[in-house]
């Protein structure tokens, strides 16, 4: 029995490029709700002010510095529309 090595090459191309993987159709949309990190650079004094009016939040209500930036951003994007 021979073996064609024209059909063994695209056999091993073929599973070669099905192991590689890929996306289907309607993936890049799940990437839209993956957190992305970025990085922020605040002077001191912006810090100090979020810090304090994280502060005055009502005790047990207090928001990370992250979660206070976040809302920040948000009611930003929200009023602006």
């Amino acid at each position: 029995m021979t073996i064609n090595s024209s059909k063994l090459t695209n056999e091993r191309d073929i599973r070669d490029f099905i192991s590689k993987g890929g996306t289907v159709p309607g993936d890049h949309d799940a990437d839209q709700d993956e957190a992305k990190k970025v990085q922020l650079r605040l002077y001191p004094v912006t810090i100090s002010d979020i810090d304090a009016a994280r502060e005055k939040r009502k005790k047990g209500k207090k928001l990370s510095r992250h979660a206070w930036i976040l809302a920040a951003i948000e009611e930003k994007l929200v009023r602006d529309g």
